[in-house]
């Protein structure tokens, strides 16, 4: 399951920090849930510091597959900082999981000082209108998969099978 989650249906700044923890075991350690649907139904304000982030996914025979060790959706102004994720993957469908997942109008996050060792899957993924997002000073070390940081959407007009009723849209300025 997941460790901690955070959600809320409408805009909410929240004074929330997460630091000095140890996270292990689990199929997601963070979940920072706005509204999926409506771009203005935003959750931001969390700061995770420092925290140590291990062996996060599905790691038993018939598990379903983890997403992400850290996922926002529709966070914004979220800062994560100076974390460690270690051993962050899937016994199978390595290629869907990732440290961090910024999803559905997570914008103007800052994913800075981290140190990223033995994951799969993009390590760091943007999707669908997630903007601003600042991603620098990190290290990545025994990462498998095809890229460290992906933007992606569903696109409907190529035969996709999206989660969501609205079209998806491509992210910018990260």
């Amino acid at each position: 399951g997941t460790w901690f989650t955070l959600a809320t249906p409408g805009a909410k700044q929240v004074d929330l920090t997460i630091s000095g923890m140890e996270v292990m075991a689990y199929q997601t350690a963070i979940s920072i849930n706005g509204n999926r649907n409506d771009p203005e139904g935003w959750i931001g304000g969390v700061k995770l510091k420092k925290n140590r982030f291990v062996r996060i996914g599905s790691f038993r025979e018939g598990q379903a597959p983890a997403s992400a060790a850290v996922r926002l959706v529709n966070g914004r102004s979220v800062v994560i900082e100076g974390n460690e994720f270690l051993m962050i993957r899937n016994l199978t469908h390595c290629t869907g999981m990732h440290s961090i997942y910024l999803a559905h109008f997570s914008s103007d996050n800052r994913i800075v000082g981290n140190s990223f060792v033995d994951g799969c899957g993009e390590t760091i993924k943007v999707r669908d209108s997630s903007n601003n997002n600042v991603v620098e000073r990190n290290r990545f070390s025994q990462q498998e998969g095809s890229a460290l940081l992906l933007d992606s959407y569903c696109d409907t007009s190529a035969g996709a099978e999206c989660t969501k009723a609205e079209p998806e849209c491509p992210s910018w300025n990260n």
